[in-house]
């Protein structure tokens, strides 16, 4: 198993408040079919200071820049803030990134094509991070493969780093169509284009409690993040860590106190089949 190193996150003096010429929108001639999401999961005890949301916009705009990328909405919830869509560019949107983010319990960016008039549902790219109850901060980034491609070094960077603004309690990417909106799978939302199986799945994660998520995975998925508590599950008498140690064709790493397993995309059902028998996961 091998450790992979976390990158020292930049001082909060080190973040750059955007100017209107950075954000022209984004020239994109044909959409993928395809989309992949990250979900991070953790249950503080507190709600988040403006720390994590400056961490956060800090990831968004590295991630973006490097793409060549622009943002041009924002939204965000709490004190003061409607939780709508705005132009980044406008009174709102400058309002909201100089505010520091105090006060706030939800941000998010939404790239979308040049010229769409309906940017929530158009877009290609979208980064949230929110405090929602009981308690659970959650993070979703969901990308169409026409900007980065699943599994790509680009994905790998951006994965790491997102790991990296806040002590997760666990985590998952996959990818999928875009028609089945994989952004809802975490949000805990219904699509509307569920199977019976997974309308069952998602109403026990629904109902499930945080002591349960934090002792059990929600499923198996291509890159799989779990805790210590997670992987001491028993699957046939060895530790669920153990079992993906020797699982033929996928890698475990650690990530600071986490756990990312990958498994080939083939093999996805296979391994949530098996280990949904032997009662590790919640689906």
């Amino acid at each position: 198993m091998r450790t992979i190193p976390m990158e020292v996150e930049p001082s909060i003096g080190m973040h750059r408040v955007h100017t209107l010429q950075d954000y022209t929108g984004l020239m994109i001639d044909t959409p993928s079919k395809t989309e992949w999401v990250i979900g991070l999961h953790s249950h503080p005890q507190s709600p988040p200071g403006n720390e994590i949301f400056l961490r956060f916009y800090s990831k968004v705009i590295r991630l973006l820049e490097q793409l060549g990328v622009p943002i041009p909405h924002v939204a965000a919830e709490g004190d003061g803030f409607s939780g709508k869509l705005v132009k980044l560019n406008s009174a709102a949107g400058n309002r909201i990134i100089r505010s520091g983010f105090e006060g706030i319990s939800g941000l998010s960016f939404v790239v979308s094509p040049q010229g769409s008039m309906e940017p929530a549902y158009d877009r290609v790219l979208s980064a949230s991070l929110s405090w929602n109850a009981p308690a659970e901060l959650l993070l979703c980034v969901v990308v169409n493969e026409s900007i980065v491609s699943f599994l790509s070094e680009t994905f790998e960077t951006a994965i790491l780093e997102f790991i990296g603004i806040e002590n997760w309690s666990y985590g998952y990417s996959f990818r999928d169509a875009v028609t089945r909106q994989p952004d809802f799978h975490v949000l805990s939302l219904d699509n509307g284009q569920l199977s019976k199986v997974e309308t069952q799945f998602l109403r026990k994660w629904y109902s499930s409690t945080v002591p349960e998520r934090l002792q059990r995975l929600r499923s198996i998925y291509p890159i799989t993040i779990a805790n210590e508590r997670q992987l001491a599950c028993n699957v046939d008498g060895i530790s669920l860590g153990e079992f993906m140690q020797l699982a033929p064709g996928t890698t475990l790493n650690r990530i600071g106190d986490l756990f990312l397993w990958r498994v080939p995309e083939s093999q996805v059902i296979q391994f949530r089949e098996s280990l949904g028998v032997a009662g590790v996961l919640i689906a």
